[in-house]
């Protein structure tokens, strides 16, 4: 054959040619096969990679995202009754420490990304106020007095401006101390029942259904409250558990103004009409005492006016503010007193509380040299 194909040296070229050609067909065929199986191995890669930081991801969001715990701490609120020297001011100008009572809580939170974290607590304290412990004549003399047990429940989103995800302090060998800092705002509901103290009887009386205003409806139990405050952490962590303690400042601002139970005098009410031939405009929430409920010698009456009683030794005449409280009647075709007793400003409350926690599922790495344990808090 190869002595034929010299013969035709035409023929020999030709089928060097073709073999040639079909050569370089199956090289590439090779390398496309090459190619196809490289994107494949690729693409399964980068799934696994994915797959991999997916379920990295979920297990480190089941890691130390829990906690629940409780408080115990102190309440105080901002209103109508009590305050210092000076005329009633905005937010904590007007705080009277000793009208701090008690508050508990407790709370479950749920960290959901590294700076962010939701809380949702439950509140049960006791606010109060005290005009008779006031320099200021007008409200000293006034005599206002009360105090509410309320309930709120709320959920906060709070976020970490500060967080030490490596201990901080002496490092031991089992016991870490971690730092955190944080803001929160969110929204919440409450339970509200002011009540007054009532001498006759040595008795705390819910004033709700006394309507002291003369109000032709109660008013609320229930509203909606917007908290928003600060706090900070300290976690001590162990290999299989974490404590933290907490301090929590929460101002909670609220649309109500009877918290207290004392307003500038309330919207449709009886003393914005309590004799139809005159001109009654000067309605401030002092009401005629007959026109309240059980008359004037009932317990709203008793509330609404509360300088009618004041403590052993003290009388309204001696103070000259006299004719600031209670009905005056009418002079002019208008009332005579013309002081409020309250003002429209809407009532808010807040706690500082000292918390305890238990953290769960705690993610421990272990870091070379030293046997420190770094942890997300």
């Amino acid at each position: 054959m190869n002595g034929r194909m010299n013969d035709f040296p035409v023929f020999k070229i030709i089928f060097q040619y073709l073999f040639l050609v079909y050569k370089l067909k199956c090289i590439s065929l090779a390398a496309l096969l090459n190619k196809v199986v490289l994107k494949i191995k690729t693409k399964i890669a980068l799934s696994i990679l994915v797959f991999a930081s997916f379920f990295t991801a979920v297990q480190a969001q089941k890691k130390y995202r829990y906690e629940y715990g409780g408080g115990v701490g102190f309440s105080n609120y901002l209103g109508d009754i009590g305050g210092y020297s000076k005329a009633g001011r905005g937010f904590v100008l007007d705080l009277r420490p000793d009208a701090t009572r008690w508050n508990t809580m407790g709370y479950v939170r749920y960290k959901f990304h590294d700076r962010f974290a939701v809380k949702g607590a439950v509140n049960y304290m006791r606010i109060a106020g005290n005009d008779w412990n006031s320099k200021n004549p007008g409200r000293h003399y006034r005599n206002v007095r009360f105090r509410n047990d309320m309930f709120d429940i709320q959920t906060n989103l709070q976020f970490l401006f500060m967080n030490s995800n490596k201990p901080v302090g002496i490092f031991s060998k089992f016991t870490n101390l971690f730092i955190a800092g944080y803001g929160f705002a969110g929204i919440g509901a409450y339970y509200s029942n002011p009540k007054g103290y009532y001498e006759p009887t040595d008795e705390w009386v819910s004033l709700r259904h006394l309507r002291t205003e003369g109000q032709r409806e109660k008013y609320s139990m229930f509203g909606v409250c917007v908290p928003m405050g600060v706090g900070f952490t300290f976690t001590i962590s162990k290999r299989l558990q974490a404590h933290r303690f907490g301090i929590e400042l929460n101002w909670r601002w609220t649309p109500s103004d009877y918290l207290d139970d004392v307003s500038g005098g309330a919207k449709n009410s009886i003393g914005e009409n309590q004799d139809p031939t005159k001109n009654t405009g000067g309605y401030k929430g002092w009401v005629n005492p007959d026109l309240l409920i059980g008359g004037a010698n009932g317990q709203a009456a008793y509330f609404n006016n509360p300088s009618t009683h004041l403590p052993a030794g003290e009388t309204i005449e001696s103070s000259g503010l006299s004719g600031n409280y209670g009905w005056q009647g009418y002079q002019n075709g208008k009332v005579v007193n013309q002081a409020p007793r309250g003002n429209p400003n809407r009532d808010s409350y807040f706690t500082l509380t000292v918390t305890y926690g238990v953290a769960y599922r705690a993610n421990y790495t272990k870091s070379r040299g030293k046997k420190i344990r770094s942890i997300r808090l």
